[in-house]
């Protein structure tokens, strides 16, 4: 895949056991309103209009319950999913490529471009709380790699451009992780100061939810 200019692409991480909360974080919700559309509100609200949810098989039929088209969920393989949110990123990036591929009629293992995205807002469903200002600033950022910290303490959604992301699906099948992309020696990561505790609020247990 090479580099695209354009539009971001959201790419929401939901495909996890959540064992810590004892339920599915990708279905959780506060006040009625679900976690999801929260964070799908935000993002709009930001300027970005295309999302993929990764999601696990078992969770389509509810998720299309909360208004959420089949187009926009993409279920994630078990072998992919057991090496976490890098799994789920490759898997949703190597749907994507393939999708290019059949569209331009490329032959197998092609590199298509991607038209219209410039790279992925890598958004985990337990970061509900961010305030749209901060996502505005991610996309607005130099550097292709992008971090929001607040008070020195990076958080959540990142920015990997589209640069990245054949390098991502490498290190999925070396079995590294997406912090490893971050911290590679080559890698060129603009941390982002923001006023926005949110990024770092990550509701792994019953008692985040309060």
């Amino acid at each position: 895949m090479n580099p695209a200019s354009g539009q971001p692409l959201l790419a929401i991480l939901g495909a996890g056991d959540s064992r810590r909360m004892g339920r599915p974080k990708l279905l959780l919700q506060t006040g009625g309103v679900p976690h999801l559309h929260k964070i799908l509100e935000t993002a709009r609200e930001a300027g970005i209009q295309d999302y993929r949810v990764a999601c696990q098989a078992a969770h389509l039929r509810a998720l299309r319950g909360l208004g959420l088209p089949a187009s926009r969920l993409h279920p994630v393989p078990e072998t992919l999913r057991a090496r976490g949110p890098i799994g789920s990123l490759a898997s949703l990036l190597a749907a994507i490529r393939d999708a290019a591929i059949r569209d331009t009629h490329s032959s197998p293992g092609a590199s298509p471009q991607l038209p219209g995205y410039a790279g992925l807002v890598v958004w985990p469903v337990d970061h509900p709380r961010v305030q749209v200002a901060t996502v505005q600033a991610l996309l607005v950022a130099p550097g292709n790699l992008r971090v929001p910290c607040h008070e020195g303490r990076g958080g959540h959604p990142v920015w990997v451009g589209a640069e990245h992301w054949e390098r991502l699906l490498r290190l999925a099948e070396e079995n590294g992780t997406l912090r490893d992309l971050f911290h590679e020696k080559q890698a060129q990561v603009h941390r982002l100061e923001v006023d926005d505790p949110g990024i770092l609020h990550n509701l792994n247990r019953p008692e985040d939810l309060g």
